[in-house]
């Protein structure tokens, strides 16, 4: 185990974030800084400041994948131990919270940019697809989300009459599929299109709305509804 060396805060320099943070504010401070008043201390080997960039740099994204790191990925770095990463992570949870509060009040069903950017701070930096659903009231009122599915890098299997199971146990009247590509290539597969047209159908027959399937990925997302991407019975059984 290493031992703890100075805590930011005991660091009486200039430079350090919390000196900083006091003269300039936090908005002046980089997201590394940020971090380091988080972690608050290092070890004999590495600063805060320098265990700070090593978390940072474990997602391509950077801050913001980390919504995403788990405890055992931060737990690999020398210096960050059970605690320090179950604080990190909860930043990263208040952020997405915070996020997704904001965007909540904006959210419209006729606005498909709005349902998606609900979404986005929950699939940042995620790296293996997964499903979501987001059900509505008969007054087109968001009741709730869950996931529903994880799936690898590429893919996510879900079932018509998993989705539906799921609409009809939180009573909704209505509901949204969303998943993300973590690529962030946002086109929607073959798959993906014979999917969604066959889930469509299923819902008409049990009278369940089923408004849109939108494709996430953390800056931008792909609806169905806007596109018009929907095939026939026809096409789909060729």
């Amino acid at each position: 185990m290493e031992i703890e060396h100075l805590s930011l805060k005991e660091q009486n320099n200039a430079d350090n974030p919390y000196e900083k943070a006091l003269r300039c504010g936090l908005s002046c401070l980089s997201d590394r800084e940020l971090l380091a008043l988080v972690i608050r201390s290092g070890t004999r080997s590495a600063s805060a400041l320098e265990l700070a960039e090593t978390v940072i740099k474990l997602r391509q994204n950077g801050i913001s994948g980390l919504t995403s790191l788990t405890s055992e990925e931060l737990k690999e770095i020398k210096g960050i131990g059970e605690i320090k990463a179950l604080i990190i992570r909860a930043v990263g949870e208040l952020a997405v919270r915070m996020s997704c509060n904001v965007a909540r009040e904006r959210l419209c069903l006729d606005s498909p940019r709005s349902i998606a950017e609900y979404f986005m701070p929950v699939i940042a930096g995620k790296t293996e697809e997964e499903c979501y659903l987001a059900y509505f009231d008969n007054r087109l009122h968001l009741t709730g989300t869950e996931i529903i599915s994880k799936g690898n890098a590429d893919s996510v299997s879900v079932g018509i009459d998993t989705v539906l199971r799921r609409v009809f146990i939180h009573r909704a009247t209505g509901f949204v599929l969303i998943h993300n590509h973590p690529s962030g290539l946002l086109v929607p597969s073959r798959d993906d299109v014979l999917f969604t047209n066959r889930l469509r159908e299923a819902s008409s027959i049990v009278h369940l709305f089923f408004h849109d399937h939108i494709i996430v990925s953390d800056h931008d997302y792909y609806s169905f509804v806007e596109h018009n991407t929907f095939i026939s019975q026809e096409e789909a059984s060729s």
